[in-house]
């Protein structure tokens, strides 16, 4: 919480997958009760709601129901919809938390009215890798890499349709089909990726 203390903006990531034992509404209103608890003006700072895992299939319902909750409680944080995993909405996001910082002072704290900490208010530049990168290995055979999306791939499980059908619209947001058929697949092809291969078809 000391960390908390010295930020000018609060991101709350609230889950909205549904699959945790607690409602996205219930896991808001514990971390919501933390910091009122810990510093009543801390609760009260500058806050933005991140709706994340918005790629699952449950969260379009679940997020209608986090903000019809929301309204009710008379709280009006703005709400971003966003998949850490896919990356949607974080483009979006990084921008408007960019033009809030611009014009939002750091707090002011008892232990730090009387001294300087240069480290506070440096501005962090964030160079964003690409998700993937597409490699012919041979006519015919594509090798797909990228951190998340090689996990993406490594945690699928194979033996559920529902998985595999999530994959699948996971990789067409991301815009991997696109990028395969700008790059020159073919049907038939085979993509690699992660150890698993796929037939490509458009």
């Amino acid at each position: 919480m000391r960390h908390v203390e010295r930020s000018r903006l609060l991101l709350h990531v609230v889950d909205m997958s549904g699959l945790g034992e607690l409602s996205p509404w219930e896991e808001f209103c514990v971390i919501d009760k933390e910091l009122a608890l810990y510093r009543q003006d801390l609760a009260a700072r500058r806050r933005l709601l991140l709706a994340n895992k918005m790629d699952m299939p449950q969260a379009a319902e679940n997020l209608q129901e986090f903000k019809r909750q929301l309204a009710e409680s008379g709280n009006d944080y703005p709400l971003f919809e966003i998949s850490a995993l896919t990356g949607e909405g974080l483009r979006e996001l990084m921008y408007q938390v960019f033009e809030i910082l611009q014009t939002t002072p750091l707090p002011v704290l008892p232990d730090m009215q009387d001294t300087e900490d240069e480290s506070l208010g440096k501005l962090t530049k964030v160079v964003a890798e690409p998700e993937f990168v597409i490699t012919q290995a041979e006519p015919g055979v594509w090798q797909v890499t990228g951190k998340k999306l090689e996990k993406l791939v490594i945690m699928t499980d194979w033996e559920y349709e529902a998985s595999l059908r999530r994959l699948q619209n996971i990789l067409t947001k991301i815009g991997l089909d696109a990028a395969l058929r700008e790059a020159g697949a073919q049907d038939g092809d085979l993509v690699q990726i992660a150890g698993r291969e796929f037939d490509y078809a458009e």
